[in-house]
């Protein structure tokens, strides 16, 4: 080999491990430093001359190596800030510890993607203000699939966000058929296969022939041993309705009973409220608190996103029903069971909510006495724990706690007569209930304020 050629290989070389040992390395103060007057730079997309001052930061930045700057610097160089646009320099920085190309290709694809799969967590985490391009991204998409990789996982990514274009219309026209073909294929990879699932069984429900949709749905969920999921979703197909299914209780009451059959403690909820309400059948109350309390009596972990939800409305339609003997007992007891439960279980922000209701309806039953002696200590312990809500003087947000907090202030009022602690604790809660946000039913928080309502 001629010395020169050798020269520069060696150089090469060691360049190469050089690189590769400061890209273990983590960032250091001083490259987050630089990273964020690069981000600051950047998003003020001002000038020509700031974008290239940014460019360079980030450069500098990239020598201490995070993955964050260089998914930014990547897109810079493909969208051409701050120096000429070049898609195949920002792919080939793409590709560090020995990513493939195909694979670099995928996650640049992501950058620009307005629906990146959700396993790329860290693709939709940029500081930079990305401008998502889903017409670059299918394109991009297509150069993975073009590729001879067929062993890689990336392609199955690639099938399934060229399902999801095809599904959506992103980049691409709609196109349902094709959604269809390409999500299929991406079954093969098991790290998408519920989200493909997922996909498809909405593309069935919802298209035009309904009935073929339908079988499609339950035959292709049935595979994947999971038939009670797709007799679910035909059910709320049915209660919702949609472009081509008119909503139809009726036909989702039929449903609902093939779940619950199939232990489906959503369809067992769903059939206490239709019984309730009278939705799609004749109104049994009776028939709908034992659906109802089948939820809530239930030690099934697959029953336990619904319990409080069940226990509440046990209560609900206990105080609503007034053939029950001692109705307010009953429903208190139900309130006080679910409570009791919603300690361990109120882990979604649905069981959050009915958490919340449950709370807030004990506590009126303890201010007023119904179904029990009333209680005003009770009733502030419960109502006390919605203050939480108010952080830094935040407005409150949701109608639950506006009356929660409402109450609240009430019961301080009334006990604070010589307590000063008292009255300053009412005043504050009725400071934060006396503005325009909150709305005319509490108007007169600020008329006990002495203050001009909205």
């Amino acid at each position: 080999m001629p010395l020169l050629l050798r020269s520069i290989s060696v150089l090469s070389l060691i360049f190469s491990l050089s690189f590769s040992s400061i890209s273990q390395a983590e960032p250091t103060a001083n490259a987050t430093k630089i990273y964020r007057q690069a981000i600051v730079l950047a998003n003020q997309n001002t000038s020509p001359e700031q974008d290239q001052q940014a460019l360079k930061l980030l450069e500098q930045a990239l020598m201490q190596d995070t993955y964050f700057e260089r998914g930014e610097l990547a897109y810079m160089i493909a969208v051409g800030r701050g120096t000429n646009a070049d898609e195949n320099r920002a792919i080939e920085l793409l590709r560090y510890d020995g990513i493939s190309r195909a694979k670099a290709t995928l996650q640049l694809a992501e950058i620009f993607s307005s629906r990146p799969i959700q396993l790329h967590r860290r693709a939709t985490q940029y500081n930079l203000n990305i401008l998502k391009d889903d017409a670059r991204a299918f394109r991009l998409y297509q150069q993975v699939l073009q590729g001879n990789h067929e062993s890689e996982p990336v392609i199955f990514k690639a099938l399934f966000q060229t399902g999801i274009a095809y599904k959506y219309g992103l980049g691409i026209a709609q196109n349902d058929v094709k959604a269809i073909e390409f999500l299929e294929e991406s079954l093969v990879d098991s790290t998408l296969e519920s989200l493909a699932i997922k996909e498809l069984v909405e593309i069935y429900l919802e298209s035009a022939q309904v009935e073929q949709g339908i079988s499609k749905a339950l035959a292709l969920l049935s595979e994947q041993n999971n038939r009670t999921k797709a007799l679910e979703q035909i059910a709320n197909l049915y209660l919702k309705g949609s472009d081509y299914v008119m909503r139809d209780p009726f036909s989702a009451l039929d449903w609902l009973h093939l779940a619950a059959d199939e232990n489906s403690y959503f369809a067992m909820l769903k059939l206490g409220q239709l019984y309730a309400t009278g939705e799609g059948t004749d109104k049994d109350i009776v028939t709908a608190m034992n659906w109802l309390k089948k939820v809530f009596e239930s030690r099934d972990d697959n029953a336990q996103p619904f319990v409080i939800q069940a226990g509440y409305e046990l209560a609900k339609l206990s105080l609503q029903n007034e053939q029950f003997d001692n109705h307010q007992v009953l429903a208190y007891q139900w309130l006080l069971k679910t409570f009791e439960k919603s300690q361990a279980l109120a882990t979604t922000v649905s069981a959050r909510t009915y958490t919340n209701l449950t709370k807030l309806e004990l506590a009126k039953m303890y201010i007023n006495g119904i179904g029990t002696e009333a209680n005003t200590s009770q009733a502030m312990k419960l109502l006390e724990t919605f203050e939480e809500n108010i952080v830094n003087g935040a407005y409150l947000t949701d109608d639950i706690s506006k009356e929660a907090m409402y109450l609240l202030a009430h019961l301080y009022m009334e006990s604070a007569e010589n307590d000063s602690e008292g009255q300053y604790q009412a005043i504050k809660l009725l400071e934060h209930l006396c503005i325009p946000l909150i709305g005319i039913q509490y108007r007169d928080a600020c008329t006990l304020l002495n203050l001009p309502s909205e």
